[in-house]
């Protein structure tokens, strides 16, 4: 029993690593933004294609990004999620997944306290027609480990005892914001 979870361990993280390799190897290399990630509406999970559609809602949900990324007051594009689910032998209602995030962070360069009425702002007779402020984007990669337990007359739990986000330095955009 021991040789076969450390044999579908190891066939775990070499499926992790190879789904890493191709997400970066599928970046586009132009400074325009993708367009976002439309997760699918999950069904009660029963099996683990359901839970799979379960954790990529529940981890491209506004909140649950928030506290994966480790930001507060920013707009988060989600790029890609990817997650792959093994069934638990014994308890049939317990799923062990692993997922990964790729996921835009914009975040305004300009704080509201300098928008003022004298401020550059409110001046639209500049020779530029008015300032406008700029965004950074920020570029953020993740890998995690999530365990979800559904019971079949509740919602779904799931605990993500390990998730480890890294920004992509050389991703990060500065540009316009858009109107």
């Amino acid at each position: 029993m021991r040789r076969a979870l450390v044999a579908l361990a190891a066939c775990l993280s070499m499926l992790l690593v190879g789904a890493v390799g191709i997400a970066q190897a599928g970046e586009p290399e132009d400074s325009t933004v993708p367009p976002a990630f439309v997760p699918p509406t999950p069904s009660p999970v029963t099996d683990t294609d359901s839970a799979e559609a379960f954790l990529e809602n529940y981890v491209s949900e506004r909140p649950n990004l928030r506290q994966l990324l480790n930001v507060r007051r920013a707009r988060i594009r989600v790029l890609d999620v990817n997650a792959t689910c093994l069934q638990h032998p014994v308890t049939l209602t317990r799923f062990g997944c692993a997922f990964t995030l790729r996921a835009l962070v914009i975040q305004r360069r300009n704080h509201w306290r300098h928008w003022s009425h004298g401020g550059p702002v409110a001046t639209p007779s500049s020779k530029r027609g008015g300032h406008r402020s700029r965004v950074r984007i920020r570029a953020f990669g993740c890998l995690g480990l999530a365990r979800i337990d559904a019971l079949p007359s509740a919602t779904p739990t799931v605990t993500i005892p390990l998730s480890d986000c890294v920004r992509q330095t050389r991703r990060d955009i500065e540009t316009v914001e858009p109107v």
